[in-house]
């Protein structure tokens, strides 16, 4: 026999459910409990897992039937209702309006606000990690493929370094380096090297950097960076394996 309000099998002569604690004592309708499977037509009937959706007591129900009656607790209940039911608890998630929600725990939406407040922040590692998150649980989601692809160009104009220069006899000198390329500006004159074309870079000393450019006939180049001349180089070098500090 099986319990009427969640579905549990127990002893024939039970009294109480040893997992809900109903009492049992009244059931007296044979006709239900012992409804089976056998019911049906095996032959010409494929039967699908589904849920009672008055006791949730699991049976298996034939799909091409509007209504059945569960075994339980003799309650009529739709038997596409009762699938879906099945559905959700097994498997995990459900859309409801246009939100999608992960019943083992994860709701998109929050996810997606997480990542916004992250991007906001500045903090755009993060932000990817949460867009992704939610592309995991929803792979059309229109506001984490939209959020991400602002993050990666907010990361190719994000300033990782930024180095002023004096100058006594002219305007300063400053050094810029972005994901993708160095601005070097030196009064009026500004000049910029894309990371992915630097070759033969190197440290001479301690506040010089020289490299040179693929495919540029001028192609020799000497920046004195000051202090933050070996971070510069260091960032070059790693930006062209596609590793780049973690930002926020």
């Amino acid at each position: 026999m099986f319990c009427i309000n969640c579905g549990e099998q127990l002893p024939d002569n039970a009294k109480f459910c040893m997992k809900c604690g109903t009492k049992l004592s009244n059931i007296g309708d044979n006709t239900a409990s012992d409804m089976s499977i056998s019911s049906f037509d095996k032959s010409s009937t494929i039967f699908v897992p589904a849920k009672c959706t008055n006791c949730g007591g699991t049976l298996q129900v034939n799909p091409e039937e509007k209504t059945a009656v569960c075994k339980y607790c003799n309650s009529n209940f739709l038997v596409d209702q009762a699938v879906k039911n099945y559905n959700i608890h097994v498997n995990g998630n459900i859309s409801i309006g246009s939100a999608t929600i992960n019943i083992r725990g994860e709701n998109v939406q929050n996810l997606v606000a997480r990542a916004v407040e992250f991007e906001r922040e500045s903090h755009f590692n993060n932000a990817i990690e949460y867009y992704n998150k939610v592309l995991d649980i929803d792979i059309n989601n229109v506001e984490a493929k939209e959020g991400l692809a602002r993050v990666n160009q907010k990361l190719k104009n994000y300033m990782y370094i930024r180095v002023e220069i004096p100058c006594i006899s002219s305007s300063n000198e400053i050094i810029e380096v972005y994901k993708t390329y160095i601005l070097h500006t030196k009064g009026n004159d500004k000049k910029k090297y894309e990371i992915s074309k630097i070759i033969n870079i190197k440290q001479p000393h301690k506040n010089l950097m020289t490299f040179e450019i693929e495919g540029d006939y001028f192609s020799n180049v000497s920046i004195a960076a000051g202090d933050e001349t070996s971070a510069i180089v260091e960032f070059i070098l790693n930006a062209q394996k596609g590793i780049y500090p973690n930002i926020g």
